[in-house]
């Protein structure tokens, strides 16, 4: 079982999202789900209502709790293959006790200065729950990035990233497309709509998600 957490110190960058289509890309590979709602504006599981009600989609089992989360998160680990966390924008209780927890972190940014300056914060954050989880994994995600192939703010900020050590900079890249609002309010992932550049990034950070659980087993095992 790998246990991840979407979350970080700000706002509006796509969390929910990450959260809902990393659950759908994992149920459809086979894996036995559950997605827990940390966050209070509800969005995963408004997301998970709306699934519930087209018979045509597979269920993905989804849960809110709130308050302290490591007891909760722990007794999961015999029950599902893969628990996703959408822990929501900001710093908060459910966030500490879900790192504490997790195997990995994944934080969507977007590429913009007030995104930025939020990232000094997570590091020391990352940083304290490493004093009792020292496995857990960090990895930023730019996220909503602009489709405009000619527009470099998603380059120039993977450069400013690389000034914060306590994170890992994933490979994939989510654009700012409509195809990712459509889905959510559907109760789908974009894997299971019909824009294909959408699914591509998705399927690149899924399979990144998933190498990142492969070494980390690995890494226990040896």
């Amino acid at each position: 079982m790998s246990l991840y957490v979407i979350g970080g110190q700000k706002g509006g960058t796509g969390k929910s999202t990450l959260a809902t289509n990393l659950a759908v890309a994992f149920t459809r590979s086979g894996r036995h789900v559950l997605l827990v709602d940390t966050d209070r504006q509800l969005t995963a599981s408004h997301w998970s209502d709306a699934r519930e009600r087209d018979p045509t989609l597979p269920p993905i089992t989804t849960v809110q709790k709130t308050g302290t989360l490591y007891r909760v998160l722990v007794d999961t680990t015999e029950l599902y293959d893969e628990v996703i966390v959408d822990a929501g924008g900001f710093d908060s209780v459910e966030l500490r006790t879900a790192l504490a927890a997790a195997d990995h972190l994944y934080s969507p940014v977007k590429a913009s200065q007030s995104d930025l300056w939020t990232l000094e914060a997570m590091s020391e954050l990352v940083l304290q729950a490493r004093d009792l989880n020292p496995s857990l994994g960090a990895h930023l995600v730019l996220s909503l990035a602009p489709t405009n192939p000619s527009v470099s703010s998603a380059r120039d900020a993977r450069r400013l990233l690389e000034q914060y050590p306590a994170f890992g900079i994933c490979e994939a890249v989510i654009h700012n497309r409509k195809a990712f609002e459509d889905a959510t309010a559907g109760g789908r992932g974009v894997l299971e709509g019909p824009d294909v550049k959408a699914q591509n990034e998705i399927l690149a950070f899924s399979r990144e998600v998933m190498s990142h659980g492969i070494s980390a087993s690995l890494s226990q095992a040896s």
